[in-house]
């Protein structure tokens, strides 16, 4: 009796062992099926779009929806609202379009007047009763802007060049006509003053009865010998002055506009290495993870613009338009390396409250799983003192019958 109590007890036990089994093996299998339930269920939802525009651009609101696998997720419908940089809406429930590429979304808005700074997207997405949402923000760039309105510049002063080229032309056509018209006048002039005076001398010799047509005639064909001399002479010298003149002219303006165009050229190659920076630091400032390479491209802009600078720096041209909007672009410039440097900040906030979450969620998840493993223990522990005490019980009862 006492043999068939002790192994009925022990069945017991098997039996309550093995029930605990299955059922924390139900309870893996039931969690595993939900979790990939929800994994397989997961709909998610990416930018395509960038973040950066021109003023006057149009802003692009383009997603893609995709399962766990990123194969294309199709869904009803989308739309998108636009808030401007002070919250108020620029586009309310704007319907997009499906994308030529499976499980892409797209929409387009323009910004032809739209005032610079920040502007928030939120994109909703409908497939039956499952909603889907995402949101990001896009910046109309005044640095863009800067570097685009110097480049409008630089096109009008190539423009202004030429034009001034053209006008220089212009002035030594007219000044070559002028001077050529200016010695006929004045050899037309000499001409007749010099026949005046012949007369002149004629009339009053024949006033005192002096026969001019033989006295004179040797002395006349001499005068006009020498007055034909002096006006070949005459000409000689003016064609002199006027290659001459001519010759410095050109000289001018060749000096002159190889200087233009030498300091075009130093402008242009200064201005294109900014808007290449700028660009690169726009594009990439918010994605790159390499801040030395940041850092770098600043100090670039840094050197650049001390050279544009440096030009707008003379009394001459400190107060014109370019040089103005080259000082625009290097306060513009300023605001976008304070930004960058929050964003690092923000960055860095950021990492480290992830880690004081994650490092206390684990040591949380710890301590539960050390409380579970002395609760097991302790259950381990009070059946091996039942056990005992059974065969404690047993072997008693088994010397009390061989006793009696």
């Amino acid at each position: 009796m006492v043999k068939e109590n002790f192994f009925e007890g022990k069945k017991n036990v098997v039996i309550s062992f093995i029930t605990i089994f299955l059922i924390l093996v139900g309870v893996f299998f039931v969690s595993a099926y939900i979790s990939g339930k929800n994994v397989t269920d997961d709909v998610r939802l990416q930018w395509v779009s960038h973040t950066e525009y021109w003023n006057n651009d149009d802003a692009s609101s383009i997603i893609r929806l995709a399962d766990y696998k990123g194969n294309a997720y199709s869904v009803d419908s989308c739309v998108v609202t636009i808030l401007y940089p002070d919250k108020s809406v620029f586009v309310s429930e704007g319907v997009m379009s499906e994308s030529n590429i499976d499980g892409n979304w797209y929409r387009t808005d323009s910004l032809i007047g739209a005032p610079l700074g920040t502007y928030e997207q939120e994109v909703v997405c409908v497939k039956g009763q499952q909603t889907v949402k995402s949101s990001q923000s896009f910046h109309l760039n005044p640095a863009l802007e800067e570097v685009n309105t110097v480049s409008q510049n630089l096109n009008l002063l190539n423009d202004s060049l030429f034009v001034f080229d053209v006008e220089i032309n212009g002035v030594l056509e007219d000044t070559n006509e002028s001077i050529h018209t200016r010695v006929n006048v004045a050899e037309n002039n000499l001409d007749a003053a010099i026949d005046l005076a012949q007369q002149n001398v004629l009339d009053e010799l024949a006033s005192h009865g002096v026969d001019s047509d033989a006295s004179f005639s040797s002395l006349n064909a001499t005068v006009l010998s020498r007055i034909d001399d002096l006006d070949v002479s005459f000409s000689d010298d003016l064609s002199s002055v006027n290659s001459s003149l001519n010759a410095f002219l050109v000289n001018m303006e060749n000096t002159l506009s190889a200087q233009l165009t030498s300091t075009l050229e130093d402008l242009t190659n200064q201005l294109n290495a900014v808007k290449s920076d700028t660009e690169w630091i726009v594009s990439n400032t918010m994605d790159q993870t390499d801040r030395a390479a940041i850092d770098a491209r600043f100090a670039s802009v840094d050197s650049d613009l001390d050279k544009l600078l440096a030009f707008c720096g003379e009394v001459v041209t400190d107060a014109n338009d370019l040089c103005q909007e080259i000082y625009g672009i290097r306060d513009a410039v300023a605001v976008l390396r304070a930004e960058q440097q929050a964003h690092f900040d923000t960055i860095n906030e950021t990492t480290y409250n992830t880690w004081q979450l994650l490092s206390g969620d684990i040591t949380t998840n710890i301590d539960s799983i050390l409380v579970s493993l002395n609760i097991i223990q302790d259950q381990n522990e009070e059946i091996n003192d039942t056990t005992h005490q059974i065969l404690d019980e047993i072997q008693g009862e088994i010397r009390a019958n061989i006793i009696s």
